[in-house]
């Protein structure tokens, strides 16, 4: 897997490398709040073509993602796009894999620090069995609202207990299954705070 830190790297990697996806269907993944949207808009300044936000085709307000999907939509706005076709967003193999495309190249965006630590690599490149990483991580949640109401005098609620939201588990069970950090051809390095 090539590696690249800047829009110049990647744009240049994928010129050499790849070039025949400058042509078709270049996917951008990676976990929410990465930086996938700004990273898709800076490289269609440096190779050209079109960039699809898949956030723009889902049903507001469902609570998940892939299911909420205007596939019909999204199918007619991409068969009329110049090439490439950037589409970037999460669980972004899944979302093709529905409407029946696949990417000529696969770019994963990894929220690392300055020495390369993976930020969300326990979440987006799980070496726990998926159902035990959302339980624990759904106890987390719980314990950190469980502390802040014993923090700030609330006590004990009545209501349910904290738990992921059903876009957050959608998107950890989408990394567990599809692995796109594994199948992405370019990691792009993005710099920056957890």
């Amino acid at each position: 897997m090539c590696e690249a830190t800047t829009v110049n790297e990647l744009a240049d990697l994928i010129r050499r490398l790849f070039a025949p996806a400058l042509a078709g269907l270049i996917a951008i993944d990676g976990n929410d709040g990465v930086g996938k949207t700004t990273l898709a808009t800076d490289l269609q300044a440096a190779v050209g073509g079109t960039v699809v936000s898949l956030d723009d085709f889902v049903a507001k307000n469902r609570g998940g993602y892939v299911p909420h999907l205007k596939t019909d939509k999204l199918v007619a706005v991409s068969t009329k796009a110049h090439r490439p076709l950037i589409v970037e967003g999460v669980c972004v193999l899944a979302v093709l894999q529905r409407v029946q495309l696949g990417p000529d190249l696969l770019v994963y965006v990894k929220r690392v620090d300055e020495d390369g630590y993976w930020y969300d690599e326990s979440i987006c490149d799980p070496s726990e069995l998926v159902d035990d990483l959302v339980a624990r991580l759904a106890w987390e949640v719980a314990e950190v609202d469980r502390f802040a109401r014993e923090r700030s005098g609330e006590g004990s609620r009545a209501e349910s207990t904290p738990k992921l939201t059903p876009l957050r588990e959608e998107v950890i069970r989408y990394h567990a299954t599809h692995r796109p950090s594994h199948k992405a051809s370019i990691a792009f390095m993005r710099r920056g705070d957890a």
